[in-house]
C-alpha cells in the first residue's frame, strides 16, 4: 500500500482506500498518509436518499 500511495503522490494523484472495515485499518492508510478511505466501517451501502441525508447531515457539507 504505501508503494501505491508513494506512486499516487508523485504523480499528484488522490487515492481513495476502498473495503476499510475496521478502525485498525483506518489508522494504518492514515499512518500510511492516505487521506480518503471507504468501507463498512463507515456505512454500509444505502439507497440514494438515504445517501443524500447523510451528506447533508454531515457537518463538512453544511453551509
Amino acid at each position: 500500500m504505501e508503494a501505491v500511495l508513494r506512486l499516487a503522490a508523485a504523480f499528484d494523484l488522490d487515492v481513495v482506500a476502498e473495503g476499510v472495515e475496521t478502525v485498525e485499518q483506518a489508522d494504518i492508510l492514515a499512518a500510511l498518509g492516505c487521506e480518503r478511505v471507504q468501507g463498512f466501517l463507515f456505512s454500509r451501502p444505502v439507497q440514494a436518499e438515504a445517501a443524500l441525508a447523510l451528506l447533508r447531515s454531515a457537518t463538512i457539507f453544511r453551509r
